[in-house]
């Protein structure tokens, strides 16, 4: 399975690599192949010399291949076997190869109820689940869980082996595959193993990668059943730092590889085959007990002891036969999600004595520390603009060698909530203590900083939707500052657009609309929201708001030609008659009077909120001050911070200038001449047949 698409990127790279090149392992045609109902999606394949049991029959002939036949139960147990030899600090180390992560998409499948499993997933509840899994997991996973899910959508073509340079077309011999079978390929692709380089092995692919990086393999360890691959220079996990500076000389080197045995993958991978075991246990839900894959002897795979790098004890290694063996010793927090998803491979005091070293050394005020402060190689600030003679800092190398990072917290509380549990009452008591303790701290810390805060509502008088704040970007319009130099413009909004912004209130209007269209068809069953209101329940009909945000548009956005216009909230602040504001309450009112081509989206989504004179003359201004010679100016340039010239390097002393702070206060942006457009040519038709030969020529001119 290969998505054109996803090529850059490598955490997709590698599940397809694992999935394609397998096949030669199972002795495959390559002139085959196979689909899954529906409009199958290419890849185009070809076979690839490598070394060992994969290579030709004469190179085959020097291995006496025996099949094996590893039963779901075995490997899982085997893992958990595993689990106290070879995670504890002081253990042996099996060969190397990447780390293939379909597991995670299995987990994902555990979401959906057991009927899907008896023939092909129904797309709906399948992309659902996934969705879920997808927003809830912050990791380079994800990625491989959406290719399997390709292939759970029906629309998967031609496994099969991809050469650098293949130029074959995409093969015959159609198969249809319920999803139990599309599952147990899968396993079957990881526990027979594989090994490839990269197609298009480069630049192209990554420009900061060394040749050798490209080069890898990934298999299941027979011994202990731990997922297992990658080499020491390539990033196999979440942890994707690519040193890129030449100066240090750091290009082209990981700072963490993770190679062999990730310690959350080794979870992932119990967690997937545990749920296999249950479905199995279920009589037709999932049919396969085992898998069966060919294996070449090997006469001796000693495990090899590095007593002399342990320098912490009680601890789960980071990762088990790394290239690097120091790097299996390494206190990181990766553990905590392995004790989170399969809890079973570890024992309880062990467990919450690697959580208590966790907790004194890895837990900082907001998150969770990416090495541990006692390694030689750990710094914990990270500059990514740094580059320097420093290896280690250059460029950020050190982005996952300390900094703490936010979303590991929770898998420690977890883990810590489920073991303490375990551990009696009194722990129990105690970590509920650290865990309100420290979500008091991430609460205190978003309440101390306004931007966070955000309000948001329907003002009951207007019908408008209202909310975010001045140190919030609460639209399209979201640049936020970034220096230091420039008066300490870091994170001021440019163009914060708080209160009711034109294009909101438009959008607002369009849905209410629509629903009620609907419902007078009886397609819609709702005709009111019902919501709190100072304790009392209050009903609102969508006839209600409609009519609300209806009598209030003209009478509050538009700014009139007449000086003496009683809603005008700030007449002094009134520099353009005739326009529409761009927005309505805003904390600074001088915003609200500000001309930009916002009105136009309104205009297109509610056309029934203007009036066809005042909308004509708003257009003509927006003709005259915005328009340009391709796109829409974000901003009048009579305005006093206008600047139409926008570079996002410049870090200078200029408040409106520095590291591209004028983003949208007067460059011009390409999509919104065609709402424009797509405004002038609704209203030209209500003012009459003079200005429709002129609209059609400025279209014709301007698309021109």
């Amino acid at each position: 399975m290969r998505s054109e698409q996803y090529q850059t990127r490598k955490d997709h790279i590698a599940l397809a690599r694992s999935l394609d090149f397998s096949l030669m392992a199972e002795g495959r045609s390559p002139t085959s192949q196979r689909r899954v109902s529906g409009n199958p999606v290419g890849v185009r394949a070809c076979a690839r010399r490598v070394p060992g049991p994969f290579r030709t029959p004469s190179s085959r002939a020097r291995f006496r291949r025996a099949e094996v036949r590893g039963g779901l139960g075995a490997w899982a147990a085997q893992a958990a076997r595993s689990r106290g030899p070879s995670c504890v600090a002081g253990t042996a180390l099996p060969p190397r190869g990447p780390l293939l992560p379909v597991f995670p998409a299995l987990l994902a499948l555990r979401k959906l109820p057991p009927s899907p499993l008896r023939g092909l997933a129904p797309p709906g509840s399948t992309m659902a689940a996934f969705s879920k899994y997808l927003t809830a997991r912050n990791s380079s996973l994800a990625g491989a869980a959406f290719l399997l899910l390709c292939l759970l959508h029906k629309r998967r073509r031609a496994l099969g082996l991809h050469g650098k340079k293949s130029g074959k077309p995409p093969l015959q011999n159609n198969e249809d595959q319920s999803l139990c079978e599309v599952i147990q390929e899968a396993m079957q692709r990881h526990m027979q193993g594989i090994q490839f380089q990269e197609r298009n092995a480069g630049p192209q692919i990554d420009r900061n990668m060394k040749d050798e990086g490209f080069t890898t393999t990934a298999g299941i360890d027979d011994k202990t059943g731990f997922k297992n691959g990658g080499n020491h220079l390539n990033c196999g996990t979440w942890m994707d730092k690519m040193g890129k500076s030449e100066r240090a000389r750091n290009r082209g080197i990981p700072a963490t590889p993770r190679d062999e045995s990730a310690v959350e993958i080794v979870g992932l991978c119990k967690s997937a085959i545990r749920w296999l075991l249950e479905l199995s246990k279920k009589k037709n839900i999932f049919s396969y007990h085992e898998v069966r894959v060919k294996r070449h002897e090997d006469p001796s795979d000693s495990n090899e002891k590095h007593p002399n790098l342990v320098h912490k004890c009680g601890i789960y290694k980071d990762s088990y036969g790394a290239s690097s063996p120091w790097c299996d010793y390494q206190l990181r927090p990766n553990f905590t999600r392995v004790m989170v998803m399969a809890p079973e491979l570890f024992t309880t005091e062990k467990a919450w004595r690697g959580l208590e070293i966790a907790e004194k050394k890895l837990l900082g005020p907001l998150g969770m520390k990416t090495l541990d402060p006692d390694d030689m190689v750990y710094c914990g600030i990270y500059d990514n603009s740094l580059d320097n003679d420093n290896y280690n800092l250059a460029r950020g190398f050190n982005y996952h060698q300390g900094p703490e990072w936010l979303w590991p917290v929770g898998y420690f509380l977890r883990a810590k909530l489920y073991f303490s549990k375990l551990m009696g009452p009194e722990c129990s008591a105690k970590t509920m203590f650290l865990v309100k303790n420290i979500l008091s701290r991430h609460y205190v810390h978003l309440e101390s900083f306004l931007g966070f805060n955000i309000t948001a509502g329907v003002d009951d008088k207007t019908g408008f939707i209202y909310g975010g704040n001045r140190l919030n970007c609460g639209t399209w319009m979201d640049k936020m500052g970034e220096s230091d130099r420039a008066r300490r413009n870091r994170g001021i909004p440019a163009t914060p657009r708080d209160g009711s912004a034109v294009e909101i209130v438009g959008l607002c209007k369009s849905a209410i609309r629509w629903l009620l269209e609907l419902s007078k068809k009886n397609i819609f069953p709702y005709h009111e929201v019902r919501v709190k209101r100072h304790g009392k329940v209050v009903t609102v009909s969508y006839e209600e708001w409609n009519r609300k945000i209806q009598d209030n548009f003209e009478k509050l956005f538009h700014v009139s030609e007449d000086p003496s216009d009683s809603n005008e909230k700030h007449p002094n602040l009134v520099h353009k008659c005739g326009i529409y504001k761009d927005s309505y309450g805003a904390s600074s009112p001088w915003c609200d009077y500000q001309l930009r081509p916002n009105f136009t989206i309104a205009m297109v989504v509610a056309p029934e909120l203007f009036t066809t004179e005042k909308a004509w003359r708003a257009l003509e201004i927006a003709e005259k001050k915005l328009l340009g010679p391709l796109g829409m100016k974000t901003l009048d340039p009579d305005d006093m911070v206008y600047c139409g010239i926008y570079d996002n390097s410049l870090d200078n002393d200029n408040y409106n200038l520095a590291r591209g702070f004028n983003d949208h206060q007067g460059p011009e942006w390409l999509w919104p001449v065609g709402y424009f457009l797509h405004a002038k040519l609704y209203f030209f038709k209500l003012m009459g047949p003079e200005c429709s030969a002129k609209t059609m020529f400025l279209v014709k001119n301007v698309l021109s």
